[in-house]
């Protein structure tokens, strides 16, 4: 029986990982200009990053934590089995490691450009 979740287990990490780059690239748009101004206007670099990783990272943190907690209520109205437990550990664990990768790559790319 566990064969047979594994298939709809894969395709619910990709689609819970690409809205989490989707949500990641949608905010950072929102403040590439500002950065980019910030950036020529001289600003420390360590102080912009700072601000950046903490501006997605709440941001981001946030919809996961809601995300999880919405996710369990759900799950506490169904029968609790061990499969259904990984999943709803597992999926906002994807989220953490997916924010956290995809904001070193934009945040590479905002230095870039």
């Amino acid at each position: 029986t566990v064969l047979n979740i594994v298939p709809y287990f894969a395709v619910f990490s990709l689609i819970s990982i690409a809205t989490t780059i989707i949500s990641l690239c949608v905010l950072s748009k929102g403040i590439t200009c500002n950065f980019r101004r910030l950036v020529m206007l001289g600003f420390e670099k360590k102080r912009l990053n700072q601000a950046y990783h903490g501006y997605i990272y709440k941001s981001g943190a946030t919809s996961i934590i809601i995300a999880f907690v919405l996710s369990s209520i759900v799950f506490l109205f169904a029968d609790i089995t061990a499969i259904r437990m990984i999943l709803v550990i597992w999926i906002p664990l994807i989220e953490l490691i997916t924010l956290f990768t995809a904001t070193a790559i934009t945040n590479r790319r905002l230095w870039r450009k």
